[in-house]
């Protein structure tokens, strides 16, 4: 009986070091633009869920989430938050009521991270400021993207590429990957299953907002250490570095938010946007605006 356990033990653990070893090469392909790994298990999933939530726990704060049932949609969704903080996908990821999979920039999932990355069913663009290096990678990465909305319920990327820090929505800043996803897949499986779905995402900074139990851990110094371990320079503080700032732009940047509100929009019909990408751009831009708009009323 010992020796059966011992083997059963040992077979397990080999069969989780293989599985370490495969996603960790799946990781490494992701800094190839659009590489698409297997799909994400359940367990997969559900890591995904949790990690999220821990992060909004450590980093954001209470999440409020406005118009979740709109994410219920019969079709498939190409998912559009606006984008000013690092931490807007684990936001995202609270108002949406499914799994899905999303876009990544590859200089973000590197190492252990990429290994992670591939698990839970990202895939990568290989980019700067916003824009894919080079067309051949801007073309992998849209089939990939129609290639989950053919087969799955949703893909996530942020239509204006970069952070925006200040979350002003300027026209300039958007691109049109989101749409050319979107026309990509209609090949396939026809417009009329296609939407887009806008999700406007405002944090809360002032510290009057923090709650009983953030007060608290900041009081006692919330087991620091512990924060240490995963890069956080204290409760909920999270660092980040301008590697490539614009003209102005500060190369440090500290934030500490109260908490967020998220309004998930109704989704956008493809078949009601316009053919012209630029054209379907701007009124995703308008709809984004409509929904920070509101996010930024329910937050007062």
């Amino acid at each position: 009986m010992t020796y059966a356990l011992l083997g059963l033990a040992l077979l397990a653990l080999g069969y989780f070091a293989l599985r370490v070893r495969f996603w960790m090469n799946e990781g490494r392909k992701l800094q190839q633009s659009g590489y698409l790994p297997p799909p994400p298990s359940f367990f997969g999933n559900l890591a995904y869920r949790l990690v999220t939530k821990l992060a909004c726990f450590l980093v954001v704060g209470p999440v409020k989430v406005i118009g979740r049932n709109n994410a219920k949609y019969p079709g498939r969704l190409i998912v559009v938050p606006n984008h000013q903080f690092e931490f807007d996908f684990a936001v995202t990821a609270q108002a949406m009521p499914y799994a899905y999979r999303q876009l990544a920039v590859a200089s973000e999932v590197t190492g252990w991270r990429a290994a992670v990355a591939a698990w839970v069913g990202f895939c990568a663009v290989d980019g700067e400021r916003g824009k894919a290096k080079g067309k051949s990678g801007a073309e992998a990465v849209i089939n990939a993207g129609a290639k989950i909305l053919c087969n799955d319920k949703a893909f996530l990327m942020f239509p204006q590429g970069l952070l925006v820090r200040d979350n002003v929505l300027r026209e300039n800043e958007f691109r049109t990957g989101w749409i050319r996803i979107l026309n990509k897949a209609s090949t396939e499986i026809g417009k009329g299953e296609l939407s887009a779905l806008p999700i406007g995402i405002v944090y809360k900074m002032d510290p009057k907002d923090a709650t009983w139990f953030h007060r608290l851990a900041n009081r006692i110094n919330f087991p620091a250490f512990l924060l240490r371990l995963i890069g956080l320079p204290g409760f909920r503080v999270w660092v980040s570095k301008n590697s490539n700032p614009a003209p102005g732009e500060p190369t440090k940047i500290v934030t500490k938010p109260y908490g967020a509100t998220v309004v998930v929009g109704k989704p956008i019909p493809l078949s009601a946007l316009p053919e012209d990408i630029h054209a379907a751009t701007e009124v995703l831009r308008l709809a984004l605006q409509v929904e920070v708009d509101k996010a930024n009323a329910a937050a007062k």
